[in-house]
């Protein structure tokens, strides 16, 4: 056994127990700790090694109508090997959803190790890519009881029951065809060409996998809206925003970069969160780039706000009353922070 596995883009992942999730006062910023202790990985910075960058773990939460708790936690490395290879017992949660007890709900990234939801292959068309990686959660949908699970690496929507029970509400979104970029002048200070870390040349036209990144219901006709980060090579302007009600993967919007979450307020206006709108930073330890928050009115009318504050790998947008937030610097270990705003300031 070891402490790390090989991430979905090739990277090692270090092992880790840094996760937590913790619990906020709006209104006073006074902090409860739930859970702390939880299993996350994360990628040693190749320019500095004290630094520690992309990292995966809990990821999202949901309280129930009865007050409990689940919480998904991710993976983002090859469901069926990654596990075994970490020689820590708390490793098996990760690629999972858990109660406030740390106790096992359903075992998402096993799913995925038996049945390769999306059926895609692996590199190269070699075998299969059984990528798990629980992101989102929604609690009572479809039916009430019910949980709703993003798996961002299976690129597919589960539902899972009372039982724990799994379903596909949809698993149709699409790949792109994309161009790989010459990377040789960002990755001269590591000395290696870029098919020595596992990279496709430059140059080369590869399949750019959706990796559906954010879930959120529009209030006004309870459609299920899911966003995408895309996958390597991240290109701009290729991430849509899909409605995926009907179980087809429905473009509803498309022309943005890195797109990490998605939320709606009570008068259907959409916000669109970027992770970094110069494409994705962080891909072989760069420099962070520059994110962005996008409202989109019913009509279609698109208004950036990256202009109000300066976001950095932000992770997560939620609109709750009358207030608007997002989690920044999501991806930079130490540095990360919650952002409020009134709604009516956008």
């Amino acid at each position: 056994s070891s402490s790390s596995y090989v991430g979905a883009d090739g990277r090692a992942l270090t092992y880790g127990e840094t996760g937590a999730l913790i619990k906020l006062n709006r209104l006073n910023g006074a902090r409860e700790t739930i859970l702390e202790n939880l299993p996350s990985v994360a990628v040693q910075s190749p320019a500095d090694p004290s630094a520690w960058l992309d990292a995966t773990g809990p990821a999202e939460a949901v309280e129930l109508a009865d007050g409990s708790i689940r919480l998904a936690i991710g993976l983002a490395g090859d469901s069926c090997t990654s596990r075994p290879s970490i020689d820590d017992p708390d490793a098996g949660l990760l690629g999972t959803i858990i109660d406030e007890n740390k106790d096992i709900v359903v075992d998402i990234a096993a799913y995925e190790c038996a049945n390769n939801t999306d059926n895609r292959a692996g590199p190269g068309g070699i075998g299969q890519d059984l990528t798990s990686n629980p992101f989102r959660l929604l609690s009572d949908y479809p039916q009430t009881g019910d949980l709703t699970v993003l798996d961002a690496g299976a690129n597919a929507l589960l539902s899972v029951n009372a039982e724990g029970e799994i379903g596909v509400i949809s698993a149709a979104f699409p790949d792109q065809l994309q161009t790989m970029p010459d990377l040789q002048l960002e990755l001269s200070p590591i000395g290696a060409p870029q098919t020595a870390l596992g990279l496709p040349p430059g140059g080369a036209v590869i399949p750019s996998q959706p990796v559906p990144s954010g879930l959120n219901l529009r209030p006004s006709d309870g459609a299920l809206m899911v966003s995408e980060l895309t996958g390597l090579p991240f290109v701009i302007g290729s991430a849509r925003v899909y409605d995926v009600s009907s179980g087809a993967a429905a473009v509803v919007y498309e022309g943005f970069t890195t797109a990490v979450d998605l939320a709606h307020d009570a008068n259907d206006n959409l916000f669109v969160l970027e992770y970094a709108s110069n494409g994705l930073p962080g891909l072989l330890g760069f420099e962070p780039g520059i994110g962005r928050l996008i409202k989109i009115s019913p009509q279609g009318e698109r208004t950036e706000y990256g202009g109000l504050v300066s976001l950095s790998t932000p992770t997560a947008v939620q609109v709750c009353g009358d207030h608007i937030y997002i989690s920044d610097h999501g991806a930079e270990a130490g540095a990360g922070r919650l952002l409020a705003a009134p709604v009516t300031a956008l």
